[in-house]
């Protein structure tokens, strides 16, 4: 599985590495310790951290199939330096494209690519009822080399939830201006989200139900590679780009088994006013949810 480091830990580092002095690094493996969170552990997802032994070090964790580890035909060196080959080609792609755009500030393989100090990550796209590992090593961001040892830790995820399974998270919604605003219930290291908006016409090709549109949308990310990059968590803001008089929904769920039941939404018509507004609040789930009958 190729995670593309959607972190905090990695946005700073490389902000860091725009506006200051390189990071210190050591120029030899050391231990990578894992942790998880318990109640992260779900069919599909997984909250968890990765530590090393000494902070002022370069690496990559990421995890994989205990069965597609276990039974590889490499040595443990192998397997790490193929690891970093397939990053180190996949910068290049992103670094030529971004050279071609005429781009000033281009991050190096590190900032880029490696962790550096404790980082938390949420993983996504997991099998359910499967043994998986988290796994890491160290790497020198110099000569592209792995060092030291492969750290793993075994974990198995859940099976999957019953079709009666609803997440509890809620969601409201408001908007000011063009700007729309999402706001969860809950914002926990697994309570990730996904939410998008959408003419209300759109939804006529579905029977005006939310359910199957909103698993057309997350197999569509799923297919493209970007369902982890859409993912949000906490109160989001974007500004949206909207049609004067058009009737438009917001919608959002948790990332969980059985999301399309749970799809909140918010529909309003858009007047185009500096100051339009719309209170916070959600739509009964009974209204693009055709057989539901709670009002709530």
């Amino acid at each position: 599985m190729r995670k593309f480091l959607y972190i905090y830990a990695i946005a700073l580092i490389a902000g860091l590495g725009s506006c200051t002095a390189e990071l210190k690094y050591i120029e030899y493996g050391v231990d990578i310790d894992f942790e998880i969170v318990p109640e992260s552990i779900g069919a599909t997802k997984l909250s968890a951290k990765a530590t090393p032994a000494i902070d002022q070090t370069f690496y990559y964790w990421d995890v994989i199939e205990c069965s597609e580890l276990d039974n590889k035909s490499m040595s443990d060196e192998q397997f790490m330096m193929l690891k970093v080959d397939e990053l180190y080609v996949d910068y290049l792609a992103w670094r030529h494209e971004l050279l071609v755009k005429g781009e000033h500030y281009i991050a190096n393989f590190q900032y880029h690519c490696l962790s550096y100090g404790p980082t938390s990550y949420f993983f996504s796209e997991l099998k359910p009822e499967t043994d998986y590992y988290l796994y890491g090593f160290c790497v020198n961001p110099e000569t592209k080399d792995p060092m030291g040892e492969l750290s793993k830790f075994k974990f198995t995820t859940q099976a999957q939830q019953s079709p009666d399974y609803r997440n509890p998270m809620t969601f409201d919604f408001e908007i000011h201006g063009n700007e729309v605003m999402v706001v969860p219930s809950t914002e926990g290291p697994s309570d990730y989200y996904i939410w998008g908006m959408l003419l209300s016409s759109d939804l006529k090709e579905y029977d005006m139900n939310i359910e199957p549109w909103s698993i057309d949308m997350v197999k569509m990310m799923v297919d493209s590679g970007i369902l982890r990059e859409m993912m949000c968590r906490g109160i989001t803001k974007e500004s949206e780009s909207m049609a004067v008089g058009q009737e438009y929904i917001i919608a959002a769920s948790a990332y969980d088994s059985n999301y399309e039941k749970t799809v909140y939404t918010k529909t309003f018509v858009y007047t185009g006013e500096p100051d339009f507004e719309v209170e916070r609040s959600h739509d009964p789930m009974d209204w693009y949810h055709p057989g539901v009958v709670t009002g709530d």
